[in-house]
């Protein structure tokens, strides 16, 4: 006998992605006149005068770089006397719609042995118009392009059951899944360097053309903050396996009903890394040199009281690979009493880099005197006896776990049940993909506070 089924569902749905309530340059503002700068409302970085004569920023002061990213805050839309001190408000609504279907084959071979395939299959667009993934807080406002994540996943499914004897079954899974998280930016040229009159290039010239971030509240809600990360190339995404296979036999012998069984995982992502290689601005007031006013700070081109770039961003490839068997019996003590014990041993294999480069590690004989780049930090790329994880160790595991039912009545109505057991779980990549790093070049620089855009790319190299 055959059985088939099929299925389609779509969803459309609006998101409230939360208000946004903040500060943003006036047209004044734009072109050096800070005149009134309680325009913008209440936050304290951006609504004070600036120490230039009149509140006039000398038009030879002004840094193309600093215009274009101030540009880049939308105009205000509202009047901060009725808003409690923001002069741009928006409560942005978001349309996440997607699909996902569902086909199912039952097929009986013969009375003892039967299979099943199964597919699911799931696809949405999902728009970020603030920020990927993340916001901080109601004061950031939308970036100048919105983000669109075309999501995917795939997922076979592959079951196959035969009873040998009424005392012995065997199952069999296969199982092959894969999600893709594409992420890329809609408008190019609504933060592109060359389309906005933006000059600089940054300390590395990794940006893609992406415009750097800007944060006008030092960190805090002082000021607004437009922000995304790079990694843009042109595409941020994230790419993901899983396959699996597993074989389950049961053997009812006597009062024991015993299953032994082993599972076999494989799991690999592959994403860009999402560091700022276009660049993160941070003003503040208190910096010296500060204007007084951070809106004016930014139209200058700085001080600026922090900066942040990275070198391109590396894609983090990794994989690990999991095998497990386990032996485990339930066995009827007594007809109220069942006693439920087993074994599994775990081989958890660590992430590895699938570059081929390896994850840094620490190698205390490698130090030597401390000269030299990176004294003491190996990889299988500049050590091939430094395996790819990094990480020499044993990962196999042997966890027990024992358990019991006792039916209190001998009726079934009251049971009590206890056990322990030790379990083991595979670590999350994010601790691992830092390790990538170093090994395949990637670098960050911090620039000390006091620095303009234009003083920034007098820097080039000096990440390294």
């Amino acid at each position: 006998k055959v059985f088939f089924f099929a299925g389609f569902e779509h969803f459309g749905q609006t998101l409230d992605t939360g208000f946004v309530k903040s500060w943003v340059p006036t047209a004044a503002m734009r072109n050096g006149d800070f005149t009134n700068p309680g325009a913008v409302g209440s936050g304290s970085f951006v609504n004070t005068p600036t120490n230039f004569p009149g509140g006039i920023v000398p038009a030879n002061r002004i840094d193309p770089g600093g215009r274009a990213m101030l540009n880049l805050f939308p105009n205000p839309n509202a009047d901060p006397a009725t808003t409690g001190g923001y002069n741009y408000v928006d409560n942005l609504l978001v349309d996440q719609n997607g699909w996902q279907g569902l086909a199912r084959l039952d097929f009986n071979i013969s009375d003892n042995t039967k299979m099943f395939l199964r597919y699911n299959i799931q696809r949405e667009t999902q728009p970020f118009v603030i920020g990927l993934w993340w916001r901080n807080g109601e004061r950031q406002v939308p970036y100048p392009s919105s983000i669109s994540g075309k999501n995917r996943s795939d997922s076979v499914t592959a079951s196959l059951t035969h009873v040998f004897n009424p005392t012995l079954t065997n199952e069999t899974i296969l199982a092959v899944t894969y999600i893709d998280f594409p992420n890329q930016i809609d408008d190019r040229n609504a933060v592109s360097r060359q389309a906005l009159g933006y000059p600089y290039q940054g300390i590395f010239g990794d940006s893609n053309d992406q415009i750097p971030s800007a944060d006008a509240g030092g960190w805090g809600n002082s000021g607004p903050m437009y922000f995304n990360p790079g990694g843009f190339d042109p595409i941020l995404f994230a790419t993901k396996w899983q396959v699996s296979a597993q074989n389950n036999l049961t053997k009812v012998w006597g009062l024991h009903t015993m299953k032994f069984g082993a599972y076999y995982e494989y799991v690999s992502n592959a994403q860009p890394r999402n560091n700022n290689s276009n660049g993160n601005a941070i003003f503040a007031t208190w910096q010296g040199g500060s204007s007084g006013n951070t809106f004016a700070d930014l139209l200058m081109g700085g001080p600026m009281a922090a900066y942040n770039e990275a070198s391109k961003n590396i894609v983090a490839d990794m994989s690990y690979n999991l095998f497990e068997a386990y032996a485990q019996d339930s066995w009827k003590i007594k007809p109220r009493l069942t006693l439920d014990y087993g074994v599994r041993v775990s081989y958890l294999g660590p992430w590895s880099d699938n570059n081929g480069i390896g994850m840094a590690a620490w190698d205390q004989s490698k130090y030597g005197d401390g000269s030299g780049q990176f004294p003491g930090i190996v990889w299988n790329a500049k050590d091939s006896s430094v395996p790819l994880s990094g990480v020499k160790s044993s990962w196999t595991f042997v966890t027990p776990r024992v358990g019991f039912a006792w039916d209190l009545k001998g009726t079934g109505e009251t049971v009590l049940r206890g056990g322990v057991g030790m379990y083991r779980y595979h670590e999350p990549q994010l601790i691992w993909s830092d390790l990538l790093e170093v090994g395949a070049g990637a670098r960050t620089y911090d620039a000390p506070g006091g620095l303009t855009l234009a003083q920034i790319d007098a820097l080039a190299g000096s990440g390294n």
